[in-house]
């Protein structure tokens, strides 16, 4: 887990950041779309403004001019006392004509008007059919006539009354110069300062019919965007230009964009729907959407080469992964598990999905192993355990763990049985296994096992337990003659006591002296070393005697007078019985000829080697009866000497040493 952790961070430590630096990417991109979409809607707004400001420049310089010619002749006029005279009519009959102005009229002081065909009025209400009134409030301003039409009235003050010329302007539909395209996306209003619609062309003319109220339409709008209501009508009373995004009632969002038309109390306002524009900006910049796209695109490619990339690395990776935990968790020689696996899966079991489960494991050892690799060649033995191995691994579920623990060990754990009958019955296949179960080629091998079964979780939950306990019942059952299944369950009343240790008698040979010429020449008795071994061998059972022999070359054999020793017979140690330990006694000083005779450990010297086996400790009646030969000094025991185990002594080399007599040493090289 901490190598999966581990590798997991190196991998974000580089997926990271290419995540964030993907998004930021991709964030500027579209952070830079959207100011450059909203620059264009702008870049749209402002067309529409000027498209406004060029129409308004229009109609006042309409105004200005037919001004301008109104003072002109409100000069001329005032050279006559007599403003109705002949020659003024004639002179605003030339101006009507060639002006293309619809009327002019000379208004007196006294009130009495004259127009340009010479008809005397008694006031303007009466001379423009209820147009103006007396207070001359509407002069200047573009207004609606009796008739439905939009006019306009321009007037020239002189020293004793004014001129009035009054004319009809164009209609905004007649302004294709100003219109273009623009007309059949977006509607155009020539507007009065009191919202009155003067005039009306383009898209939804006719829904803003002249004489209506603009207000009325707007009754429920709500007004945000670039201005708010008030601000709305404060700039229209204050003509003022501006622009507005305004939601009627129906929910459609729209730009009203508006322009003064001189200082005559009108407006001419455009009105265009809040998609259109945006549609238009998307038109504009559709080289910039197409690069965008194809920046994104490149992006997510890049990003998908990335995690493929990644996947196919963490496929790999998994199954190197996996390949290298299978073969450290994989015994190579029976492709089962190894000792460390099958104990650290058995654990994981018990401790997560196998509480509270029914289970059942086997420890099982294959029967005198040893034997088969001595007698049939450590080859076969490798055979017999991989065939086991694969045989298992076949013949159980493939959730069961089985492994290898050790050289001819094998545990077994069978999950998730169900009940008792089902432990019996797994434990009867696993016993019949092993009694069918062959090896070899051509020559088939019957390898049987020793197994120990414990029951979960009756016998335990804990790994450690179930092991000693199915290591004791597979104990129990190589007592019992092998070959056979026991459950701990059948042992807990049975103890098992240790085996105990056994002497080992071994001897150390001395350091070899030199030949004596005497022919009574005593040797000193060497003590033996006791060695505690644990193995289940007979005593050695000892012999007084000793047999001497000499390796020296062409000297005379030294005769010496057998010495008659009565020694009582030790006690024999029966095999089946270890020997016990007791204290060792002070070695007796024996003669050479009296010494108990033995097998020689072959040595090639040149000297004399005398071997001597410490027997059992006889009893005191025994000891009383030894009477040697001649008195021997002790010699003090030699530590930390080269040892001689303890044999049998040969025989056939004591009946040669009789024949030759007991005066006579053996000899050899």
């Amino acid at each position: 887990m901490n190598t999966q952790k581990k590798n997991g961070q190196n991998m974000l430590q580089w997926v990271i950041p290419t995540v964030v630096l993907v998004v930021v990417i991709l964030f500027t991109l579209t952070s830079y779309k959207a100011d450059i979409l909203t620059k264009e809607k702008n870049k749209k707004i402002d067309e529409y403004s000027s498209k406004a400001r060029e129409i308004s420049d229009y109609y006042s310089s309409e105004v200005y001019m037919i001004g301008q010619v109104a003072r002109m002749l409100a000069t001329r006029l005032s050279y006559d006392h007599d403003y109705f005279c002949d020659e003024n009519v004639n002179i605003l009959t030339s101006a009507v004509t060639q002006l293309n102005i619809d009327n002019g009229y000379v208004l007196r002081s006294d009130g009495m008007v004259m127009n340009d065909s010479g008809v005397e009025a008694r006031d303007l209400s009466s001379a423009t059919n209820g147009d103006l009134t007396d207070d001359t409030g509407n002069i200047d301003e573009y207004i609606i006539n009796s008739n439905g039409d939009c006019v306009h009235y321009v007037s020239a003050s002189f020293a004793e009354g004014s001129l009035i010329l009054k004319y009809t302007p164009k209609n905004i539909s007649d302004l294709e110069m100003f219109l273009n395209s623009n007309s059949k996306t977006s509607t155009y209003l020539l507007l009065g300062s009191d919202g009155k619609i003067l005039d009306s062309a383009g898209q939804e003319s006719k829904v803003f019919k002249e004489g209506d109220s603009l207000f009325d339409y707007l009754d429920g709008a709500n007004y945000n965007g670039v201005t708010k209501k008030d601000e709305f009508f404060r700039n229209l009373e204050q003509q003022t230009k501006g622009k507005s995004l305004i939601t009627n009632k129906d929910g459609v969002t729209k730009y009203f964009i508006y322009q003064p038309v001189g200082d005559y109390k009108t407006f001419i306002m455009i009105i265009v729907d809040e998609d259109q524009v945006s549609q238009a900006a998307q038109k504009s910049i559709a080289s910039t959407n197409t690069m965008f796209w194809k920046i994104v695109i490149l992006i997510l490619i890049f990003v998908a080469i990335l995690i493929i990339i990644s996947l196919i690395n963490a496929t790999n990776y998994r199954k190197a992964n996996r390949e290298l935990r299978e073969q450290a968790e994989t015994d190579l020689l029976t492709d089962l598990y190894n000792k460390v696996a099958t104990e650290t899966k058995i654990k994981e079991y018990l401790e997560n999905e196998g509480k509270n489960k029914k289970a059942i494991m086997f420890v099982l050892d294959i029967d005198n192993f040893k034997k088969i690799n001595d007698t049939m060649g450590h080859a076969f033995g490798d055979e017999v355990l991989s065939t086991l191995g694969h045989q298992l691994k076949s013949e159980f579920r493939i959730n069961d763990i089985i492994g290898r623990t050790g050289g001819d060990e094998f545990i077994i754990l069978l999950k998730d049985l169900k009940d008792d009958a089902a432990l019996r019955r797994e434990a009867t296949r696993v016993e019949t296994f092993f009694r069918n179960f062959k090896v070899g080629e051509y020559t088939k091998y019957s390898a049987t096992a020793s197994i120990g079964a414990v029951e979960i979780p009756s016998d335990g939950t804990e790994f450690e337990v179930l092991y000693k306990a199915a290591d004791k019942a597979l104990y129990v059952a190589k007592k019992r003659g092998k070959n056979q299944m026991v459950f701990y369950k059948d042992t807990k009343d049975i103890k098992i006591e240790p085996e105990k240790p056994i002497l080992k008698v071994v001897e150390e040979s001395p350091k070899p002296e030199p030949e004596k010429t005497e022919a009574k020449k005593e040797e000193s008795p060497i003590p033996a070393v006791v060695e505690t071994v644990k193995k289940e061998e007979p005593a050695v059972e000892a012999k007084p005697e000793v047999k001497v022999e000499s390796a020296v070359e062409a000297k005379p054999v030294v005769k010496s007078e057998p010495v008659k020793a009565a020694v009582s017979a030790p006690k024999k140690v029966m095999p089946d019985k270890p020997a016990v330990s007791e204290p060792v006694k002070k070695a007796e000083p024996v003669s050479a000829e009296g010494q108990s005779q033995k097998k020689v450990v072959k040595k090639v010297v040149k000297k004399v080697v005398v071997k001597k086996v410490v027997k059992k400790a006889p009893d005191a009646a025994s000891d009383a009866s030894v009477k040697p030969a001649q008195p021997v000094k002790p010699v003090s025991p030699v530590s930390e000497k080269p040892s001689v185990k303890t044999e049998e002594p040969d025989k056939k080399e004591s009946t040669d040493s009789k024949d030759q007599g007991s005066d006579k040493f053996s000899f050899f090289s």
